[in-house]
């Protein structure tokens, strides 16, 4: 603790005392009033630091003092961190891993899907489509009526600029019907509508598929 705040040499200071976090005079000048301290922080009956708990600073700019530290686990500290990610989901902010923990999706996969161009809530709440891969072949066999012109799939995806995958995603995920799937245009602003969508319906938590079976040209996708 004072090495991190006061040792120019050590690889934390620079996160600590290099960004002007001290330890309280009194606690450099005695470690007994240190000590002291902590112990009323212990659990009842307890004699050390339980396992898996170590100091916190509550104010993760403050300084190591009586009054801004306590003991806390290695995910409270997690969520403490100036690195910490918050997301807001329908008005609710809550940790990173707290919503995909909710939402059964890994942070590997979280991750996969940011560097693929996706928002943050969209990586979140899209549920994992296992099967869709297997999808892309049969819509080349499947027609779409738009006005009173019958054509497949594959002529509409290429007289509007849209990819099957992108087809696919908005029939099975987000439970578009195929006309619209097929004539939004491929914008942000759509894909936020329709993450927020999603996101206000219910689904299954087991198995990650928006409950009600959606279903693209008569054809259900589960």
């Amino acid at each position: 603790m004072r090495s991190r705040c006061t040792n120019k040499n050590t690889d934390s200071y620079r996160n600590y005392g290099g960004r002007g976090i001290r330890v309280c005079k009194e606690w450099r000048d005695s470690f007994e009033t240190f000590l002291a301290h902590l112990k009323t922080l212990l659990p009842a009956d307890a004699t050390d630091i339980p396992r898996g708990m170590s100091l916190e600073r509550k104010d993760n700019d403050g300084p190591y003092n009586s009054h801004n530290v306590i003991l806390a686990t290695a995910t409270e500290q997690a969520r403490n961190k100036r690195t910490a990610v918050w997301i807001t989901i329908d008005g609710q902010t809550r940790w990173l891993q707290d919503w995909l923990k909710d939402y059964g999706i890994s942070y590997g996969l979280y991750k996969k899907r940011r560097e693929m161009g996706r928002d943050p809530v969209a990586a979140i709440v899209t549920p994992k489509g296992k099967r869709l891969k297997k999808r892309l072949g049969q819509v080349d066999l499947e027609v779409v009526t738009i006005g009173n012109e019958t054509r497949t799939v594959v002529d509409w995806l290429a007289h509007f600029g849209v990819k099957k995958s992108t087809y696919l995603s908005r029939c099975k995920l987000y439970g578009w019907s195929p006309v619209e799937a097929l004539t939004t245009p491929v914008t942000a602003e759509a894909t936020q509508a329709a993450v927020r969508r999603l996101a206000s319906r219910g689904r299954d938590s087991k198995n990650g598929v928006v409950a009600g079976g959606p279903r693209c040209n008569g054809v259900n996708l589960r």
